[in-house]
């Protein structure tokens, strides 16, 4: 699953449109605002600067049980937003495969004080999964905006659906056109797509194989979304604006720091955006090798299963 950019697609729509100070005030109160309390000592921020992460998890609530009952919530993508003094916005993204030593180290299941990137969520919490991507990147985390299932299959229909170009693999094979673990089911080429299929297609795994390859149909999928809610057609229609912002707005949870005025200068900050004026990158990473304790030739490293090994 993705589209944790879809909540940076919100505020930007509230920054371009004209429906005004009504609509942001129903947009506005039906984000559910939770008190996250970060502890411990955190890197200091740079002035000018925001970093923003973007968490879609899977939590199947508004789905009516359509994706089968999962224990506990996992980040199934985590993309930090980080505005630069100069105006530029970067999406880094990180495979959810990555391990990683989760902080505080009390809060990891296994004895070596790692988990995998996607875990870290129902192991500490937010809390948790900001501390530890805190540690690895050395960026202060200014806010956090969260969204599930539901919310980006509704957004994706908001915006009158997406079209994404799909092409072989790198090896030549065309198994990615077909996932029965997601439901996805396409064809070489432009594929048009509705919110259900769209979270199929960013959902796909075992078909592509690597984790790496997810993340880049994510980013592509993200861009052209962006692209579509940004395009005169949406943001001249009031209907779609107001189903953009209705579709979003149940779906969030943001920080209790995130209010209406910090919504409103990110807004300004975002409304100056199209999709190329977005970069995506990915955390460089690689399969684990025997000297990061694998134990086979697909990144084995006991007790947490594959894994990828930042780079």
């Amino acid at each position: 699953m993705s589209l944790t950019v879809t909540s940076l697609l919100s505020v930007l729509v509230l920054g371009l449109c004209s429906l005004g100070w009504a609509a942001y005030r129903h947009f506005d109160g039906a984000i559910a605002r939770v008190n996250w309390d970060i502890e411990g000592s955190r890197p200091a921020g740079a002035a000018g600067e925001q970093n923003i992460p973007l968490l879609g998890d899977d939590s199947r609530t508004g789905t009516n049980g359509e994706y089968g009952v999962v224990d506990g919530v996992r980040s199934d993508t985590t993309i930090i937003v980080h505005f630069a003094r100069s105006g530029s916005v970067t999406l880094l993204s990180f495979p959810r495969d990555m391990l990683v030593p989760v902080v505080p180290p009390t809060r990891a299941a296994a004895r070596d004080g790692r988990a995998k990137l996607t875990e870290v969520l129902q192991l500490a919490d937010v809390p948790g999964l900001v501390t530890t991507l805190e540690s690895l990147t050395g960026l202060k985390i200014d806010h956090t905006i969260s969204i599930n299932l539901a919310g980006f299959r509704t957004m994706t229909d908001a915006v009158g659906g997406v079209t994404v170009c799909v092409t072989p693999l790198p090896d030549g094979s065309t198994r990615n056109l077909h996932d029965t673990m997601s439901g996805w089911d396409g064809r070489l080429g432009e594929n048009r797509l509705n919110g259900e299929q769209a979270l199929a297609f960013v959902r796909t795994r075992y078909a592509l194989g690597d984790e790496r390859l997810r993340v880049l149909r994510q980013q592509q999928f993200l861009a052209k979304l962006l692209a579509t809610a940004t395009s005169a057609g949406v943001l001249s229609n009031p209907a779609k604006i107001t189903a953009l912002l209705g579709a979003v707005g149940g779906a969030l949870r943001v920080d209790k720091g995130l209010d209406q005025t910090a919504m409103l200068t990110l807004a300004k900050r975002a409304s100056g955006l199209g999709a190329g004026g977005v970069r995506f990158v990915t955390v460089p990473t690689r399969v684990a090798l025997p000297v990061d304790g694998a134990v086979d030739g697909l990144g084995t490293v006991p007790p947490h299963g594959a894994v990828l090994v930042a780079d």
